[in-house]
């Protein structure tokens, strides 16, 4: 069993499926942002939260904390403070928690959760220091954005999430509001 406190933080749920295997060897205490309810608002975040538990870890306090509807609509209206307090209770459990290891999503343009062919390997990298979202997202224009204007014809989304306008802008406050930038 292993001895140093690690910390695991993900977007929403089905990303933990990404790193079962070190979730496995670490058992770490995981944090999930959103419930994983989609547009028509079925949250896996219970899924998660078994698939945690059986692999020997912990969920957080901060466990499905908004629906994607919500998490959706602040990125649409660029509302930065509910994200500004989740991201300052995250600070505060890897103040108690004080882990060795933080492993967390990486910034991909894409959700892992649609396509199998992302769950073939588990992947890990450093972060570059002070890495923000400064240079855009790795491969140009992310996937979300055309997958989103799909939504949007289907009558399913009212607007697409696009990286300039609505994403960058949200980081860039909520690490304002915290001092980071």
């Amino acid at each position: 069993m292993p001895t140093d406190p690690t910390l695991l933080v993900i977007g929403h749920p089905g990303h933990e499926l990404r790193s079962y295997e070190w979730i496995r060897k670490t058992r770490p205490t995981v944090l999930v942002l959103t419930d994983g309810g989609g547009a028509k608002n079925h949250p896996r975040i219970e899924r998660t939260r078994g698939v945690v538990t059986q692999a020997g870890a912990v969920a957080g306090q901060l466990f499905g904390t908004f629906t994607d509807r919500d998490f959706y609509r602040f990125l649409i209206d660029g509302t930065a403070e509910p994200l500004v307090e989740w991201t300052s209770a995250v600070a505060v459990t890897i103040a108690a928690l004080r882990p060795t290891t933080v492993v967390s999503d990486m910034i991909e343009g894409y959700n892992p959760s649609h396509g199998a062919e992302c769950f073939r390997n588990e992947c890990f990298y450093a972060s570059p220091p002070g890495s923000l979202l400064d240079d855009g997202l790795p491969g140009g224009p992310p996937l979300y954005e055309s997958h989103g204007a799909g939504q949007v014809q289907a009558g399913i989304y009212e607007k697409v999430i696009l990286y300039q306008q609505h994403v960058r802008p949200l980081v860039c406050s909520v690490r304002g509001a915290l001092g980071l930038l």
